[in-house]
């Protein structure tokens, strides 16, 4: 982790730049991540009985459409 500093550091990029570019990648990961959890969390054939209640997807997709709302917005698309 310290050479990957030493590295940015020498290259002469500005730090609040890198800062913002990984809330930016974040950003767009996020979404992706929850959807993928909802669907193998709802997996009847890997997980059998322990799949989540009809509670959870809903709180699930909230989260998702929220997410995916920031996303939008924060890229100026939304």
């Amino acid at each position: 982790m310290l050479l990957v500093g030493v590295i940015f550091a020498t290259l002469d990029y500005d730090p609040i730049q890198l800062i913002v570019f990984a809330q930016y990648a974040n950003g767009l990961i996020l979404p992706i991540i929850v959807l993928f959890l909802m669907f193998a969390m709802n997996n009847r054939i890997t997980l059998k009985d322990h799949t989540n209640p009809l509670w959870v997807n809903i709180v699930g997709a909230l989260i998702f459409l929220i997410t995916v709302t920031l996303s939008l917005i924060s890229f100026g698309i939304f």
